[in-house]
């Protein structure tokens, strides 16, 4: 999927939101 940000490729979406990266990290 190419969107307007090819970042989402090397950014996981779990990147996007603060909440889940406390989780994951």
């Amino acid at each position: 999927r190419k969107g307007p940000a090819p970042t989402n490729l090397e950014i996981p979406p779990y990147e996007f939101s603060s909440d889940t990266v406390i989780k994951i990290g």
